[in-house]
């Protein structure tokens, strides 16, 4: 009895993976075209491109290196939509995606095996999936923001997700991005995507694909077929955050753009990214974006002021940190991750909103733009430098199930407590007094006191003390502090935590620290306490309590 040969081959070493480097030419334009696909029907890929090859500061040559092409990969977000829409179409759409893994470091075609681990994970930049479509491929997208000015810039609103690569385990940070693909979702369920995937993966919280959003979106409230998608109303946007199990925010009408601008600042600051709801100078169609950080700017030598009102008494009179704050990073799923959102004054002179709309898109009928209703203008970057200029007129924010108040009934419960205290210790007020208030996990907060340089008997009551999961933190500071070119010296005053689930009417704390002229307070409320007032009677007093920095990202 004879054998047969066996005269299949295996399959080759990583054969479905493939390394190019951005420093070639060649190279360069091969990762173009995989982006961009037959033909880009936006500006994602350009900003991607942009990311890429941007030089970091003081550096020559493309911030990315290395590309790590990996083939055949199976997408988590492209299966859930193949399965519910996908299948049905007549020319078949193939199962498989293409992820490029994006590295700040130069490795060869051997890399995989030669490299160790340590070396991937310290220049690992992100990762993008390439959908197995002509037009409007990029699919979920992580990229680690490249900050240009440090210290300067934070993008607050960043998952940490955990990537597989050839059995090498990576972590990015960043906030998730994917470009529409107008089937299974468009703008508005991109942008509930983005939003509550990286809140998912940051703080443990629901998060499901783009073909279930759509579908719970469409669930109840629905004008056409829920797919192909043809966009949806902040309504049906509202129904899948409730459903998904968020507690949503609807924002819509506001007096001013600072208060569009602050609200949208403090949740971005709580790193919650708040859908922004716009509308194009150049078209009748709203449009969802996400807000996932912030800039810095200093000094701000006059910040406006708002005041708490107090009977018979001077009210408290105090600036909001987001007056350092002279633009916010935002996701656009028509321009591409991290550009900048840049507000202009509607009331401004040099040069006024009409010349700026004149001057972006010459001919067009200013009279059909109803400029009275525009309270929060903007100009949007685009990749080429550009840009556009665009109206916010609402808000949509994914409160975390339990959050109860809102940020600014947290800000009014917090300014309640700090002119309390100075009204009943006869204490004189400050002048040039600043609040930033932010929520957060009690948890995060208690690991941020652990390592922080207040006091060692503020720091072990606050340790010590029983707290809801979510708190709102309201820190006290001043224009001095804020206007320093060195954080070290960002400094603050104490602070007010408020118990997320309280009622917006009772006035009531966790815990209240301040700190004037080197004396500190310390004042807590027990879950006997009913009121903000008996609580002060019992305080503890130091001559020897200094300011400390505060929360720097």
């Amino acid at each position: 009895m004879t054998s047969r040969k066996n005269t299949l081959e295996p399959e080759a070493p990583y054969e479905s993976y493939e390394v190019y480097h951005l420093t070639n030419t060649r190279d360069r334009q091969i990762i173009t075209d995989m982006l961009t696909g037959a033909e880009a029907l936006n500006h994602v890929s350009d900003a991607i491109l942009e990311y890429l090859l941007s030089p970091e500061p003081g550096q020559k040559g493309p911030r990315c290196k290395t590309v790590i092409v990996e083939n055949q990969y199976r997408d988590k977000d492209h299966s859930k939509a193949l399965s519910s829409f996908y299948t049905r179409s007549f020319r078949p759409i193939s199962s498989y995606c293409t992820r490029l893994h994006f590295f700040s470091g130069w490795f060869n075609n051997q890399c995989l095996d030669e490299v160790p681990p340590k070396k991937f994970n310290s220049t690992y930049l992100g990762f993008c999936v390439l959908r197995p479509f002509t037009r409007r491929r990029i699919g979920r997208t992580v990229l680690k923001r490249q900050q240009y000015k440090s210290n300067l810039e934070f993008p607050t609103c960043q998952g940490d997700f955990p990537v597989n690569l050839a059995g090498i385990p990576l972590k990015t940070l960043g906030p998730a991005f994917m470009e529409q693909d107008t089937m299974v979702s468009a703008c508005a369920t991109t942008a509930i995507w983005m939003s509550t995937t990286t809140m998912g993966q940051r703080f443990g919280l629901p998060q499901i694909s783009t073909s279930e959003i759509t579908e719970l979106a469409t669930q109840y409230f629905f004008t056409e077929r829920s797919m192909p998608s043809a966009g949806l109303t902040h309504e049906q946007m509202a129904h899948c955050l409730r459903a998904m199990g968020y507690e949503p925010l609807k924002e819509i009408y506001f007096q001013d753009n600072k208060e569009i601008l602050h609200t949208i600042y403090s949740y971005v600051e709580s790193e919650i990214p708040p859908i922004l709801l716009c509308k194009m100078a150049t078209s009748d169609e709203n449009h969802a974006i996400v807000a996932v950080g912030h800039g810095y700017r200093l000094p701000v030598r006059k910040p406006s002021k708002i005041g708490y009102d107090w009977p018979n008494d001077k009210p408290l009179v105090f600036s909001r940190s987001s007056e350092w704050v002279p633009y916010f990073l935002v996701h656009d799923d028509q321009r591409g991750p991290y550009r900048k959102l840049i507000p202009i004054d509607p009331n401004g002179h040099h040069p006024s909103l009409v010349d700026r709309i004149s001057r972006t898109y010459p001919g067009i009928d200013i009279a059909s733009l109803d400029l009275d209703q525009w309270l929060c203008p903007v100009t949007l970057e685009m990749p080429s430098g550009r840009a556009e200029i665009v109206n916010i007129w609402g808000i949509l924010v994914p409160l975390p199930r339990g959050v109860i108040l809102t940020f600014a009934q947290a800000e009014a419960k917090s300014a309640y407590v700090i002119r309390l205290w100075h009204w009943l210790r006869s204490l004189p007020l400050r002048k040039d007094l600043v609040l930033r208030t932010y929520l957060l996990p009690s948890n995060d907060y208690k690991i941020r006191v652990r390592d922080s340089r207040m006091n060692p008997f503020v720091r072990s009551v606050i340790l010590g003390k029983p707290m809801s999961r979510w708190i709102w933190v309201t820190e006290i500071s001043s224009v001095r502090s804020y206007n320093s070119p060195d954080p070290v010296n960002w400094k603050i005053s104490g602070q007010v935590i408020i118990d997320a689930t309280s009622n917006e009417f009772t006035p009531d704390f966790l815990v209240f620290h301040l700190i004037l002229g080197g004396r500190g307070y310390l004042l807590t409320m027990k879950p006997g306490d009913t009121d903000a007032k008996d609580a002060m009677s019992n305080f503890w007093y130091s001559i020897h309590d200094n300011q400390y920095p505060g929360w720097v990202r």
